[in-house]
């Protein structure tokens, strides 16, 4: 079964005992099999990187026991059938071959192997002093041994039959083994394990030794045999491979090609399922019930048929213990975060779904699943949602909007954020879309306000005439305000990430430019910085800035940033210089103007003045040499009546009028 499948029927809350009853049912040899054909898979340089001589390959002759049911053997029609020829079969098609598959007897068929008159034997078991004649594949089957005695016998365990009259199929790697070891001085060979079972219940000989348990029980079956039991050998499992004629790696690797598609297609579950499931069924069942009363009882595993049984028992156990663990703890993650989580199936029917998503729809996870969105919001709402699924399927990977939506329970309305991703089985198959939806209402609140913040800001930021900007420690300009920019002609990315000191403003001046460094360097220790400067405006124009650079601290107290400011103070230094020149002149004026001060020596009489030399001077020719002025001669009214009566209009006016 694939994991997003489990992990969709074990999502629910009890339903991880289904996941462990649906992991007991599958076979113990499928676990280990899984892990030795997918080794291809993890390790693709090995195995799909074709030769010239694997692409040539096109055409196979093929032969196997023509009695080894089940796994291969002639029908009633003599039509070769089984596990292993439906297997090489797939191969075949898998990768490209044509086969011709005829059954003999087995040591005839290892004989033409090594002649070179077959090119694959479809079931060989592995062993290292078969390895000298022959290659192997990966193994395509694992198999317990098995060995048969009369209901009545004595022999408890395998040891017991040792030094027995055991009988073996001729030329089987249990007849192959007992040789080896020199378990036994008696060793009975048939030409079929049939006839070695019937002699057995036949009451000949003491027991029989087969490779594979679930092919004796299916001969027991097929043919009526009675008053035989199985017993465990605990030897260990054998690998079942196809088998090519030695140094022939072009066909092997052609072969470990076709047995890794099967595994992640599908298809070789399928074949052992049909020929093996109803077996293992059986035994699966009967020890996982023997599992699960000891586990209650002793907490132990105590269920053990085969020492590879046990093993592999005991990693079940392992696996369903963190598969529990793993389960409990996804539920409770999946139901206690807030945010709204949901599976669908291709169709837009709900799978699952989480505690929050209930609280949307007002329903239980019961009453949801296996119903769509039509049956719980409105149509408009149920497209928009149906039409984002289909996005997301259609896309073949995430999809993110945003949706407004009421809770069925309190009537609240949110805005969430949903993501959606298509979900594939192991095949890569879609099989639907998982949901999830975050509350973004507050959040979208806070973004809207600082939007709005920033807009504020940007506005006083760019409406202000005098320069600003910020940029880093190291002197790497961030940001500068639209008054900066209109004056030395440029744009944002212009400057943007660039050293302060080459952008427009400074370029052209050495001077200025190490002046500037040195000022950063500073201002990142903390100390602000200001003075004047001339800079370089759009086109040829400079301009006489205030600049200066302040520090600003982070909550560690380092300086974290630098805002440089500048004011156009051209015009100002301009009214300066004029101011400045207007005083100098006066300055000059007044220096050339010359003083009378002190005591005057001037005649009382006449108004004389005594100069320095003792010489009395007219009062204006005194002033005169003394200063800038200028004098014009008149004569006042009381002068004149005094001095010139006579043209006094007073006095002549009198006259007339006697």
């Amino acid at each position: 079964m694939c994991w997003p499948r489990l992990f969709v029927r074990c999502w629910r809350k009890g339903s991880i005992s289904a996941a462990m009853e649906m992991s007991m049912k599958k076979t113990s040899y499928a676990i280990m099999l899984f892990i030795l054909i997918s080794l291809p898979f993890f390790f693709p340089g090995n195995c799909f990187a074709h030769s010239p001589a694997v692409n040539s390959i096109k055409n196979i002759r093929v032969s196997s026991d023509h009695d080894y049911p089940p796994y291969e053997f002639n029908d009633e029609k003599g039509r070769p059938t089984g596990f292993n020829i439906d297997l090489i079969n797939a191969v075949a098609e898998a990768t490209g071959l044509r086969v011709d598959v005829r059954l003999d007897v087995w040591n005839k068929v290892r004989a033409e192997l090594d002649a070179g008159k077959i090119d694959v034997i479809a079931g060989m078991y592995y062993s290292k002093a078969r390895e000298e004649v022959a290659d192997f594949s990966v193994p395509h089957n694992m198999v317990s041994s098995a060995l048969f005695v009369r209901d009545s016998s004595a022999i408890k365990t395998f040891a017991q039959a040792r030094d027995k009259e055991i009988v073996v199929q001729k030329g089987d790697v249990m007849h192959d083994f007992l040789i080896e070891q020199g378990f036994t001085p008696v060793v009975v060979t048939v030409d079929d394990p049939v006839k070695g079972l019937q002699l057995l219940a036949a009451g000949k000989h003491d027991c029989v030794l087969l490779s594979s348990k679930i092919q004796g029980m299916y001969l027991i079956g097929k043919h009526g045999i009675r008053g035989i039991r199985a017993i465990e050998t605990q030897l260990p499992v054998r690998k079942y491979c196809f088998a090519v004629k030695k140094n022939n790696a072009a066909l092997l690797q052609k072969l470990n090609e076709g047995l890794n598609i099967l595994k992640h297609t599908g298809k070789y579950e399928q074949i052992y399922e049909k020929w093996f499931g109803v077996y293992e069924e059986r035994s699966l069942w009967q020890t996982s019930r023997k599992f699960i009363i000891a586990f209650i009882i002793v907490l132990s595993l105590l269920a053990i048929i085969s020492v590879i049984t046990w093993l592999l028992r005991r990693q079940v156990k392992k696996r369903t213990g963190e598969l529990l663990i793993s389960q409990d703890r996804l539920y409770t993650i999946i139901n206690t975060i807030p945010d709204l989580i949901w599976l669908k199936d291709v169709d837009g029917v709900y799978l699952s779904c989480n505690r929050m998503f209930e609280l949307f729809f007002g329903a239980r996870e019961s009453d949801i699943v296996g119903k769509t969105d039509y049956d719980f919001v409105s149509n408009d709402l149920a497209d928009f949602f149906r039409k984002n699924d289909r996005r997301a399927m259609a896309a073949g990977k995430s999809i993110i909007n945003e949706e407004w939506i009421s809770f069925a329970g309190d009537g609240r309305r949110v805005l969430l954020e949903t993501i959606k991703t298509p979900m594939y089985d192991a095949g890569g198959t879609l099989i639907g879309v998982l949901g999830i939806g975050r509350d973004i209402t507050e959040r979208k609140k806070v973004e809207d306000a600082l939007q709005k913040s920033e807009q504020r800001f940007r506005a006083i930021f760019n409406s202000t005439f005098q320069f600003t900007g910020l940029m880093t420690p190291d002197g790497r300009l961030l940001v500068a305000n639209q008054a900066a920019l209109e004056f030395a002609g440029i744009k944002m990315e212009d400057i943007v990430n660039q050293p302060f000191w080459e952008t427009r403003w400074w370029r052209g001046n050495e001077n200025r430019v190490s002046q500037l460094r040195e000022a950063i360097a500073r201002a990142a220790k903390g100390e602000f910085i200001r003075y004047e400067i001339a800079l370089q405006g759009a086109g040829d124009t400079t301009a006489t800035i205030d600049f200066s650079l302040k520090p600003v601290c982070g909550e560690n107290g380092e300086v974290a940033l630098l805002i440089p400011e500048g004011r156009d103070i051209t015009d100002r230094k301009k009214a300066e210089e004029e101011r400045e020149l207007m005083i100098s002149e006066l300055q000059k004026a007044l220096s050339e103007v010359k003083k009378l001060s002190g005591m005057l020596p001037i005649c009382a009489s006449c108004k004389k003045i005594r100069d320095d030399k003792g010489y009395w001077n007219q009062i204006e020719s005194y002033i005169k040499e003394r200063s800038e002025a200028q004098f014009s001669h008149g004569i006042c009214p009381e002068c004149m009546k005094k001095i010139y009566p006579e043209f006094d209009e007073k006095s002549i006016k009198n006259k007339k009028n006697h």
